[in-house]
């Protein structure tokens, strides 16, 4: 491994780390809102940039293809869980994301442990994105709620964010059986 292989590693631990940090900052209250979306925001980043660096830079590594996939898993499944607790997602929504990622987890440790790897595919990267999407979007009910705006921001939003994640769960069971056909 190369010097240049450390860097998205290191953006892929941070986004682990972060994780919990925005757990807690979210549940102290109305006030700590904005700082939770802030730390969400800089997590959500360092996907972004680790990804750019390691196809600029050519720093793959094996695990690095590992880690980025299991620390967007921590940073979203956390999230939305926290939703649920919020009252804003369904758990049913919630446990299809789950059960799939820790299917897709198991499915990559299988191909590791016979020399394989599992490459992210293309319809599994277009649900993270949609799984930010909406996680902005219950980001902006959260942030109408706590400013007191006209309902009808709250409602609109609101139904934005769980359209968006009806859409994230039909991704993310057709994204799975993918991988099982791979």
């Amino acid at each position: 491994m190369n010097r240049l292989s450390v860097l998205p590693n290191v953006l892929s631990v941070l986004r682990i780390i972060l994780t919990p940090l925005f757990l807690v900052t979210l549940f102290q209250g109305e006030w700590s809102l904005v700082l939770a979306l802030v730390i969400f925001t800089i997590a959500a980043l360092t996907d972004t940039f680790d990804g750019y660096y390691a196809r600029r830079y050519d720093a793959y590594t094996f695990w690095g293809a590992f880690l980025d996939p299991i620390a967007d898993k921590i940073l979203i499944g956390a999230t939305i869980t926290a939703f649920a607790v919020l009252n804003l997602v369904s758990w049913w929504v919630v446990l299809i994301i789950l059960i799939r990622d820790v299917f897709v987890t198991l499915l990559r440790l299988q191909k590791i442990a016979h020399g394989g790897m599992l490459k992210t595919s293309m319809l599994a990267k277009v649900k993270t994105t949609a799984q930010f999407v909406s996680i902005y979007f219950f980001f902006i009910c959260l942030i109408a709620q706590w400013l007191q705006a006209p309902a009808a921001w709250y409602d609109v939003s609101l139904t934005l964010a769980q359209t968006c994640l009806y859409l994230v769960a039909a991704l993310t069971l057709y994204s799975g059986l993918d991988y099982v056909r791979k």
